[in-house]
């Protein structure tokens, strides 16, 4: 016999092992996770590296800009606004409310032998919008009265305007006496509404035409004390 024991012979064909399909994205990982370490110790360092304030400052304007886009996010994630429905404007006040009536006086001039006179009224507009007079009459049928000027008359927003009033005596039994002198019955409008209202007009007024309708109607005015009776003397 020549030689010793033969060897078994190789089974198959073994070899170092493959390396499989993910060897390749485990290398990256790796290479990436080590990527990332450096530049995380990079970054670190050069934190340290900074003054302690300048790290504050920084501190602080990244908490501004969290607390800015937290507060955009919610402006913009909100519903929006829906007025609720709008109130009707407050209507003007009626003409009554606004326009004051005074009796003014006699007007100077006025003759006793004729059977008119004038007298004036005050108007005055206390609103922000004009008041226009429409008409001016009292009741009684002996007497009348109207404007020397064209009706309609315009006062103007806060202003008072003097109206020349023509009285004029037409049936002396049929007039008032002094204590029993008519209202007069104003008509106004403005922008709410047309309206009359019956006015008491104070001071003089009841003495004035009272003593102008018995001066015209041979009355003796109450207003006016009696006239002194002469007496007469013969010669003694």
């Amino acid at each position: 016999m020549t030689g010793g024991p033969e060897r078994p012979g190789r089974v198959g064909d073994v070899g170092p092992p493959e390396p499989d399909g993910d060897s390749t994205a485990l290398t990256e990982l790796q290479i990436s996770e080590a990527d990332g370490l450096a530049v995380e110790r990079r970054l670190s360092g050069w934190w340290r590296g900074l003054p302690r304030p300048v790290r504050r400052g920084l501190l602080a304007a990244a908490g501004l800009g969290a607390a800015a886009a937290l507060i955009l996010t919610a402006v913009s994630d909100a519903p929006p606004h829906r007025a609720g429905p709008a109130q009707p404007p407050a209507p003007a006040p009626w003409p009554a409310q606004v326009t004051d009536v005074y009796y003014a006086g006699l007007a100077p001039g006025n003759d006793p032998r004729s059977s008119r006179f004038v007298f004036l009224l005050s108007i005055a507009d206390l609103d922000r919008s004009p008041v226009t007079i429409h008409h001016i009459a009292q009741p009684y049928a002996g007497l009348s009265v109207t404007t020397e000027d064209p009706l309609p008359i315009g006062v103007a927003p806060g202003e008072s305007r003097i109206v020349r009033v023509l009285a004029e005596v037409r049936d002396c039994a049929r007039t008032p006496e002094r204590d029993d002198l008519p209202f007069l019955d104003v008509t106004l409008s403005n922008a709410r509404a047309i309206q009359t209202q019956s006015e008491i007009l104070g001071g003089s007024y009841s003495d004035d035409l009272g003593r102008e309708i018995a001066e015209r109607c041979g009355r003796t005015p109450a207003s006016l004390p009696p006239a002194p009776s002469t007496v007469v003397t013969s010669p003694g």
